[in-house]
């Protein structure tokens, strides 16, 4: 029997409306609500990963970086947007907090718990990934979802891409890498 995970990939404040707005954004949550929904109701695993820097973090602009200051631990613009319903047993993955990190993949559960352990754990066959941006934090968990050995599907109506001129490129990986795009 296949066992599903749903991954919601950064469905954060600065990455819809803040400092880091993703195009299209806004477009992506009412897809995005609609598979939590259905995951939730399958009883399968939810996991929401959440970019969680510190103040003076390494990939923002000020300290050498290239992107503007975003999802700072803590903050109003690192929460995920209250727009999305976190399910109660769902469990919440932190990247980014040392090093720059685009996969959930390179975040952890709880005190030290990577997501492929995780999944492992519950025998997790089927990795379904959705969320922003598709041309960076989505395109790196699907493809380590991938190399990780699950099958991966990312929905394309609940993500949108940083720079819409990417999408093509990445269509063209996830085809080369068995990666479903539905």
């Amino acid at each position: 029997m296949t066992k599903k995970a749903l991954i919601v990939v950064d469905m954060q404040n600065d990455f819809i409306t803040g400092s880091l707005a993703v195009p299209g954004a806004e477009r992506v949550i009412n897809p995005v609500r609609h598979c939590i929904d259905v995951f939730e109701r399958a009883g399968d695993i939810i996991c929401f990963s959440m970019d969680w820097h510190t103040p003076d973090h390494s990939s923002f602009l000020p300290y050498g970086g290239q992107w503007p200051i975003h999802c700072v631990n803590g903050t109003v613009g690192a929460a995920i947007t209250d727009r999305v319903s976190i399910p109660p047993k769902s469990k919440l993955i932190l990247k980014g907090q040392q090093s720059e990190a685009y996969s959930a993949f390179q975040g952890v559960i709880g005190a030290n718990l990577d997501l492929a352990s995780f999944l492992s754990l519950f025998e997790v066959t089927e990795v379904h990934v959705v969320g922003l941006a598709l041309d960076f934090c989505v395109k790196a968990t699907a493809l380590d979802a991938a190399t990780n050995g699950f099958k991966t599907i990312v929905y394309r109506d609940a993500t949108a891409a940083v720079f819409p001129d990417n999408v093509a490129e990445v269509e063209k990986t996830f085809a080369e890498e068995g990666i479903l795009l539905i």
